[in-house]
């Protein structure tokens, strides 16, 4: 299947249709950071946004990468598919997002976390929250991308979580937030 194929396929799968391509970027940034750490979406909808990250994982030429999702349902059964067809690593865990982070951040794990992409709760609260908690466990110089942040009312400043954001502005068309954004990102500095 070509590129063009799989990436319509993204769309047809996505929550957000076309809006699906505004995390390629970040996407771009944690694997061009040379790290071999996984994956982890917290999210996956109908699953577009999963293939466009296998897609791209893919096309870095590494297939160590591991792609992990974290939904309260199960995962679109399009996603395994693809990453057997594509040879990939994936793995799904049906979790609550507050259960799975709480877990994850008290596990000590050999590896660290190249993306995160947050696409579940988009409570204010509760995504600062969580994205404290999972810095521990993301790369240094990973990417933690979070979606649907334009009914928030501020983009917070988490240095002092060892996080700084990332100037990241793409066409993100009428749904954006009084600050400007449709999605916020952040780099583990």
């Amino acid at each position: 299947m070509s590129q063009e194929e799989i990436l319509a396929l993204a769309v047809t799968h996505s929550d957000h249709g076309q809006r699906v391509f505004e995390l390629e970027p970040a996407i771009d940034m944690a694997l061009n950071n040379n790290s071999e750490g996984p994956v982890l979406q917290i999210g996956n909808g109908g699953g577009g946004s999963a293939l466009l990250i296998l897609h791209k994982i893919s096309k870095s030429g590494n297939r160590n990468i591991k792609l992990y999702t974290v939904d309260a349902d199960p995962a679109p059964p399009i996603i395994q598919e693809w990453a057997d067809r594509l040879g990939l690593l994936y793995q799904h865990f049906t979790s609550s997002q507050e259960e799975w982070v709480k877990a994850e951040a008290e596990y000590d794990r050999f590896y660290r976390w190249s993306l995160v992409y947050l696409d579940a709760d988009h409570n204010y609260e509760s995504v600062v929250r969580d994205m404290k908690l999972l810095v521990k466990n993301t790369a240094k110089n990973g990417i933690i991308v979070v979606d649907d942040v334009d009914q928030w009312p501020e983009i917070p400043d988490l240095g002092d979580s060892g996080l700084e954001r990332v100037d990241y502005k793409v066409d993100e068309g009428p749904k954006l937030g009084t600050h400007g954004h449709h999605v916020a990102v952040w780099r583990k500095i």
